[in-house]
């Protein structure tokens, strides 16, 4: 279920992406280069089939881990085109690392790691010297992965339809800071875990997790045309 969620999406991407190209392979295009969602408000809500109720949070920061792996700071890159129309994607890598040294007795580590990839189509428009609007859509692709001491190991992976509003409020000609509005839907996710039974021994196994699960931003970053 979760492959057909994500080739669907994919293909409607793709499809956007050859449109995109096609209405504006006859004249020049740039480049714009971004840093995203590296402070502001966030919220997270989720609510497991079957669970019986939901959990939420809601973290303001800058920089940092993000609570909620689709809201990950990440670098944005987006191909601009003379019609306004936009083709791009942005990438993000965090890890996190939490020891435990009691005094006599054993330390313990564990680590969190996140890691996504989100490929976008939008549409930008100048609506005044100082500030260009930009309205886009995109699917985020995110892996968690929680180890202890590199033994036992829970990984989440999350597949969401990615809905992004983004000012750029121009500093200079070409460098400008953001200010964003985004809205992720997760529409497909699956777990896994594997442990340690024995020296030499492990075992896991695979699961597909149901339920609802959203996060909203407002959200502040720095870019760059070329």
């Amino acid at each position: 279920m979760i492959q057909s969620w994500i080739r669907s999406v994919f293909a409607a991407l793709a499809a956007a992406g050859v449109l995109v190209v096609a209405s504006s392979a006859s004249a020049d295009e740039h480049v714009a280069l971004s840093i995203e969602r590296v402070g502001g408000i966030a919220y997270s809500s989720l609510r497991p089939t079957g669970a019986g109720g939901s959990a939420s949070v809601t973290t303001f920061g800058v920089g940092g881990m993000a609570v909620n792996p689709i809201a990950l700071p990440r670098l944005g890159v987006d191909v601009v085109f003379p019609s306004g129309m936009t083709l791009g994607a942005g990438a993000g890598y965090g890890v996190a690392s939490l020891s435990l040294n009691p005094d006599g007795r054993a330390s313990s580590t564990t680590t969190a790691s996140t890691a996504l990839f989100s490929p976008r189509v939008g549409y930008r428009a100048s609506v005044a010297p100082w500030l260009d609007l930009t309205g886009r859509v995109g699917l985020t692709l995110a892996r968690a992965t929680l180890t202890e001491e590199e033994d036992d190991s829970v990984s989440l992976f999350a597949a969401a339809a990615s809905i992004e509003a983004v000012g750029a409020f121009r500093i200079t000609s070409s460098f400008h800071v953001l200010a964003g509005l985004s809205y992720d839907h997760v529409i497909a996710a699956s777990a896994s875990s594997e442990s340690t039974v024995s020296p030499g021994s492990r075992s896991g196994g695979n699961e597909d997790v149901d339920g609802r699960y959203l996060g909203a931003q407002m959200w502040l970053g720095m870019g760059g045309y070329l």
